[in-house]
């Protein structure tokens, strides 16, 4: 088996990692593997199957350019590459120098990167072969023309990917980055492996091959009616909005809490509320599928897969583009209400939990969905994902 790097360039919450814990156990060979992580808080998760987990190169989000040109909301993932540095090739080209370095370095002969456009383009420009993983938002397919708009109410384009494109051309063209003639191409490579179900992957009808599983665990087959709890799972910054706290701490029905991210005095100021319980790690999924009727959560792909599996009600707070088209997407079928935090009152936050807790129509909607999309979530992951990878290191041929 050749020297494996796993690459992590951009996003938050714990999530990617766990996709890359998933590819680690998945080869089975942790002497060969090594992780570059942009955020180190869940870096632990590697343990035992890495060699080497370091920091590495990431993006720093800036949108002052978009708000110089009406601040519109990203439209498209091409649109949140601009905000990303896409635009800018003397970021571009330290990018690409840093996983050059980084490749040579660690004497990688094959590179495995989740939200990692740059690694992978910087593997493919020194000869190995590359396989993009994640959820389908992440990992758009490298021959789409043009990104789409996800959501008609978020339409405008405020940036030309052309521009992007003749960034990347001229920041990795002397460094013998692969040049593209659309901005998808960064995405191209030996494979990519999508852990999504369909309904949450904006580009599935584009797909060359099924998509596998999703990375969440996911629960024995939904039979019972769940219990009477409400679950929130809070990862980043949720609980960072006064009006949320407060809503939760005031909401007076059976509440359980795992939330590792929260600030400082807000797990022990919920932790003094009678109806709830906080979590000090994570519960697994049976447990969480038992005891509850409603997950409260920021619509995280793989959170939303794991709750659509277990046949619970959503409730859901999204936070950027990715977030929004999956609260979009399990909104149309009827299973999640979904609320802007930062624009409501504490009781207007409450109260619309509260319904939703009580929403019977809601709760058989999302039975009958889990029963429904139950093919997509079955299958042994470790072993699927080991399936794709064999043929990529068994070479072009393996594939034909």
């Amino acid at each position: 088996m050749p020297r494996v790097l796993l690459a992590w360039e951009c996003g938050g919450g714990r999530g990617h990692v766990l996709t890359l814990k998933r590819v680690a156990e998945s080869l089975g060979a942790p002497r060969y593997i090594d992780a570059s992580l942009h955020r180190m808080e869940h870096a632990d998760l590697l343990s035992g199957v890495c060699s080497e987990v370091f920091p590495g190169a990431g993006y720093r989000y800036d949108d002052s350019e978009r708000k110089a040109r009406g601040g519109a909301p990203a439209a498209t993932f091409g649109e949140f590459l601009a905000d990303l540095g896409f635009r800018d090739p003397a970021i571009l080209s330290e990018r690409f120098r840093w996983w050059q370095d980084v490749i040579k370095a660690q004497r990688a002969g094959l590179l495995i990167g989740d939200f990692s456009p740059c690694a992978q383009l910087a593997g493919r420009s020194l000869g190995i072969p590359v396989v993009g993983i994640g959820i389908g938002y992440h990992q758009p397919p490298a021959h789409l023309a043009e990104f789409p708009v996800l959501l008609p109410q978020f339409s405008t384009r405020v940036f030309d990917e052309q521009e992007m494109v003749d960034a990347i051309n001229e920041a990795g063209g002397p460094l013998g980055i692969p040049r593209i003639t659309h901005l998808a191409e960064i995405h191209a490579g030996a494979d990519q492996i999508i852990c999504c179900p369909d309904i949450l992957d904006p580009y599935a009808s584009e797909r060359g091959r099924p998509n596998l599983p999703p990375i969440a665990e996911i629960p024995d087959a939904v039979d019972g009616p769940g219990g009477d709890e409400i679950f929130a799972y809070f990862s980043t910054t949720e609980l960072e909005n006064e009006n949320l706290v407060e809503a939760l701490e005031t909401l007076g029905l059976p509440l359980r809490i795992y939330a590792a991210a929260a600030p400082d005095g807000v797990r022990e100021r919920l932790a003094g509320a009678d109806h709830l319980t906080i979590e000090r790690a994570a519960i697994p999924i049976n447990l969480v599928a038992q005891r509850s009727r409603v997950i409260i959560y920021a619509a995280q792909t793989n959170t939303c897969a794991m709750a659509l599996s277990a046949g619970l009600v959503h409730v859901a707070f999204p936070q950027h583009l990715e977030q929004r088209f999956t609260a979009f997407r399990a909104r149309e079928a009827g299973v999640l209400t979904e609320l802007s935090a930062h624009g409501m009152s504490a009781a207007d936050i409450r109260a619309a939990i509260t319904e939703a807790y009580h929403a019977r129509g809601m709760r058989d909607r999302a039975k009958d969905l889990a029963r429904r999309l139950r093919p997509q979530f079955e299958g042994d992951l470790n072993q699927l994902i080991r399936q794709r990878l064999d043929d990529v290191m068994m070479g072009p041929q393996s594939r034909t």
